[in-house]
């Protein structure tokens, strides 16, 4: 939500949020090599990392839209506990 670039391993949830070269950068799980250069392209390109960084908001806060989340828990609870 502070509108910083994120660097991080093309693991679990992490692309929901994270849209490599849109909202950050992905790399493979495990490779430090990529996500060092990464983190270090981000630093030499910082125009770049401020849109990352701003974009990476936008779906957030897309992501985390009251209406949203209790649509997705309605969801949830009426196939964990259907009506009778």
């Amino acid at each position: 939500l502070a509108e910083l670039p994120a660097v991080a391993y093309d693991f679990e949830w992490h692309s929901e949020l994270i849209i490599d070269r849109y909202s950050g950068m992905l790399v493979n799980f495990g490779n430090i090599d990529a996500l060092s250069a990464a983190a270090e392209y981000l630093v030499n390109h910082p125009e770049e990392a401020r849109r990352y960084g701003r974009r990476a908001r936008e779906i957030a806060m897309s992501l985390m839209l009251p209406d949203r989340i209790m649509a997705q828990e309605r969801k949830i609870y009426a196939q964990l506990f259907p009506p009778s």
